[in-house]
């Protein structure tokens, strides 16, 4: 594992939007009431994009370095 910060991001991003399109009745007790691959995906989607905007700045830094590394040879 080269980034354990990166590796456990993703897992997490995958168990939330896994979890997240259950829906439940929770007036007296908690009911399942049904699952939703729409909602799951939608929200895998949108912690993907906020994952991705905030790992910019490390890939922006990765991309220079690079560049420098490869123009310097």
């Amino acid at each position: 594992m080269k980034n354990i910060y990166r590796s456990f991001s993703w897992i997490m991003l995958v168990g939330i939007s896994l979890f997240s399109g259950f829906t439940a009745n929770i007036d007296k007790h908690y009911h399942w009431e049904s699952y939703s691959p729409y909602l799951s995906v939608k929200t895998f989607l949108l912690l993907a994009l906020v994952l991705l905007i905030l790992s910019l700045p490390e890939i922006i830094i990765l991309f220079v370095e690079r560049k420098k590394s490869i123009g310097g040879k």
